[in-house]
């Protein structure tokens, strides 16, 4: 029950997120692909994916941190 909930956390935090960061996270951390894999992909650098990856993380854990508290906002 536990995890279902948490999945199901997962999944809607997951559509706060542009495209490219649904690509890139899912990719990396997924898929297990690399950096310089995703980037030759999406046709973007590595520097780029990374910038990416990073502000995707951060809204999830933004978003899943206020689904925590109960928050809305």
């Amino acid at each position: 029950m536990v995890k279902l909930l948490v999945e199901q956390n997962v999944r809607a935090a997951f559509f706060h997120l542009t495209p490219d960061q649904r690509q890139v996270i899912f990719l990396r951390f997924i898929e297990g692909w690399k950096h310089k894999e995703i980037a030759k992909a999406i046709d973007k650098s590595v520097g780029a994916v990374k910038s990416i990856q990073k502000r995707g993380l951060s809204i999830l854990q933004k978003k899943l941190i206020l689904e925590k508290d109960g928050s809305d906002g």
